[in-house]
């Protein structure tokens, strides 16, 4: 009886010993090394600097083509919106997607969750915050610089919509940019660098998306949005709840408004405002008659806006009150954070991205517009 419980006493010890041994395996992390990681991060960013580069390029000859032998099409509204689509959205993220899928995930890539539609409509409502604080921010910088230079900054945004397709403008903004865009910086992108870190992954993509934008006017609303679509992505992995949310900013904070804005003729409507004050009493009806022609849209705009504001200012108080609740996945890889954040910001893909974001920025410090159009947000 002795010598058997000893040799269970003993049974037991061993396995004791052999499930923390299984269990200090299970929590040891394989080693990933920086030059590999560098490498990696350098064809992910290439990929994004591969669609910004040869989208433009491809604008250019397409252009260059259809003014030459099909001036008629070149005439068209539709044209410039049209060219522009297709260039990026079809040309562009094609070869940025192909070299995206080239390198494969590490660790795979988590399975998908649903969240509430009531949680949904919070994320909506902080997407909205986050366009329309990046958006002041954005003017406040763009109004700056325009003062230091001593003219107005143009906002490509505003001057692509004015006089464009509305309809042209509604299917590349509401439908292929959403999808094309989510599913290359936030799917694609964040499903390879994540294993690297989950902030580090919604930080570089947020990056990554701002920069393509390539002016100031669009980078801040656009990075703030970056980050907040990156952590409902990483937390659910379903990219089809920011996809919705970014069809929604296009459609009612860019196309619609841009829409309204345009049927409102401020320089007309001050003009019969100022002939009316000294209008005789035959004059006065028809005047009266042109001013109410804007009564419609300007009581949309006024609604919009409205409507933009409550969104907004929910959407700052259930960030407050969420904020603290964030909390994000580390590296499942034995790497030092510094080499991390050097190969995600530093590069040679990104470094491609920070000199066209440059180059476009000194390109529109040349633009000198008559004046400031009132535009949409979009993206």
């Amino acid at each position: 009886m002795y010598k058997t419980t000893e040799g269970n006493s003993m049974d037991n010890d061993r396995n004791t010993v052999s499930e923390e041994t299984a269990d200090e395996k299970i929590n040891i992390k394989p080693p990933y090394s920086a030059g590999r990681l560098y490498g990696k991060m350098t064809w992910i960013f290439s990929a994004v600097a591969v669609m910004m580069i040869s989208a433009s390029l491809i604008a250019v000859f397409l252009n260059l083509a259809i003014v030459y032998y099909a001036p008629a099409i070149a005439a068209q509204k539709w044209y410039t919106t049209a060219l522009s689509g297709v260039s990026y959205y079809v040309f562009g993220a094609a070869l940025a997607g192909i070299m995206l899928l080239l390198s494969v995930p590490d660790g795979g890539i988590p399975s998908a969750k649903k969240i509430s539609f009531g949680k949904f409509m919070k994320y909506l409502c902080v997407t909205m915050a986050f366009v329309l604080i990046g958006a002041r921010v954005g003017d406040a910088v763009t109004w700056y610089i325009g003062k230091v230079v001593g003219h107005p900054i143009v906002n490509p945004v505003e001057t692509a919509l004015d006089g464009a397709s509305w309809i042209a403008s509604s299917i590349v903004m509401i439908i292929a940019a959403p999808i094309i865009e989510e599913l290359i910086f936030r799917k694609l992108l964040i499903d390879r660098i994540s294993p690297f870190g989950e902030k580090t992954a919604i930080f570089a993509s947020a990056l990554a998306f701002g920069l393509v934008h390539g002016n100031f006017s669009q980078f801040f609303y656009a990075f703030a949005i970056g980050l907040l679509f990156g952590y409902i992505y990483v937390k659910t992995r379903n990219i089809l709840y920011t996809i919705v949310l970014h069809m929604f900013v296009n459609g009612f904070c860019g196309v619609l408004s841009g829409y309204i804005t345009s049927k409102i003729d401020t320089d007309a409507i001050k003009s019969i405002s100022e002939a009316l004050e000294n209008a005789s009493e035959e004059e006065a009806p028809q005047l009266i008659a042109e001013l109410a022609k804007y009564t419609g849209p300007v009581v949309a705009q006024w609604i919009l806006s409205l409507a933009t504001l409550g969104l907004a200012i929910a959407g700052i108080v259930f960030f407050i009150k969420g904020v603290k609740n964030v909390s994000l996945e580390k590296s499942r890889f034995d790497i030092s954070a510094g080499n991390v954040r050097v190969a995600a910001y530093l590069n040679v893909g990104i470094i491609i991205l920070y000199a066209v974001m440059t180059l476009s920025f000194i390109a529109s410090l040349e633009l000198q517009p008559e004046g400031v159009i009132a535009g949409a947000i979009i993206m």
